[in-house]
């Protein structure tokens, strides 16, 4: 064989080495991108937290004991559910609003209501806002009075 039926020869043995080559570096990138995160939801997380602030905070709907300086988490002071509490203790944000709801007792309160108006609307719109939903049986303090019931928490987040 001559010198160029050589080179021919190999060449025609390294096309198929290419080939696999080429599969393998495209399998390894198709890999490491499946495996990078480039967009974090994080909406659950600001919804439970806005939850937890509401009724966790002395400033919240909870039961507070000024006398010894305790908040009762499930015991809901009727006194202090209301819309204006809630705005007072949390500065309203744009991006996520609250519905709140003692079933038994027919109350109902907003943490700040236009905007939850506005993202409860655009639930269903691809790339909107996101609804969490949560219940909880507490009691109710009225007065002296305590009557058992359950908080229905609905957080709108976009």
């Amino acid at each position: 064989m001559n010198k160029k039926a050589i080179i021919s020869f190999n060449v025609m043995n390294f096309i198929p080495k290419i080939i696999f080559l080429v599969v393998v570096v495209l399998s390894i990138v198709f890999i490491v991108k499946s495996f990078v995160v480039t967009d974090i939801d994080i909406r659950s997380a600001e919804a439970y937290v806005l939850i937890n602030r509401i009724i966790y905070s002395p400033y919240g709907i909870a039961y507070y004991d000024k006398s010894i300086d305790r908040v009762y988490p499930g015991i809901i002071d009727l006194a202090n559910f209301n819309t204006q509490r809630l705005e007072k203790a949390i500065v309203p944000v744009e991006h996520i609003a609250a519905k709140l709801s003692l079933v038994n007792q027919g109350k109902r309160i907003f943490y700040n209501e236009g905007t939850y108006n506005n993202l409860y609307s655009m639930l269903n719109v691809e790339g909107g806002s996101k609804e969490i939903t949560n219940e909880l049986y507490v009691l109710v303090k009225d007065g002296d009075k305590l009557k058992s019931d359950i908080l229905h928490m609905s957080v709108v987040v976009k």
